[in-house]
């Protein structure tokens, strides 16, 4: 009978115990991660603002702007090794990855010249919607975490 009340006691104690922990499918809110992706985000408003004023210009040649993707890359790639550090950060990951996929995909076509302004304003908005996302990401975990 003893045994019988200690397994009970034992079961009780235990699911009070996992009743009252947290479980976390997300990662917790970065407050690193949102200031570099606002960073990121300003940093290619500033590049698609210049591409945009001097389209068709010699300015606007790929060479001139090798440096600029070069950081692009960089400031992801920081981005994707940090949320790789914290636990249960695959949607970030995943987001990360589309951005990175974007920016190879916009420099492609600038190696190759662009035929029109359009396609800069598309590449833009879906880069500016990468961002976006990402930044509604930490937003909706900085709200869960007040």
């Amino acid at each position: 009978m003893n045994i019988h009340i200690s397994k009970s006691y034992l079961f009780s104690f235990l699911f009070l115990l996992l009743s009252c922990s947290e479980i976390r499918l997300i990662q917790e809110y970065d407050p690193i991660a949102e200031n570099k992706i606002t960073a990121l985000q300003e940093k290619t408003s500033r590049f698609f603002i210049k591409l945009e004023r001097n389209y068709m210009l010699p300015e606007n040649r790929y060479e001139k702007y090798v440096d600029f993707y070069d950081e692009l890359k960089s400031d992801v790639h920081v981005l994707d090794v940090r949320s790789r550090s914290i636990e249960k950060t695959e949607i970030l990951q995943q987001q990360l990855n589309s951005l990175v996929l974007q920016i190879n995909s916009f420099e492609e076509l600038h190696k190759k010249g662009f035929k029109s302004k359009e396609e800069i304003l598309i590449s833009e908005s879906a880069i500016d919607n990468s961002l976006i996302a990402i930044l509604k990401l930490q937003h909706a975990l900085k709200n869960r975490k007040n």
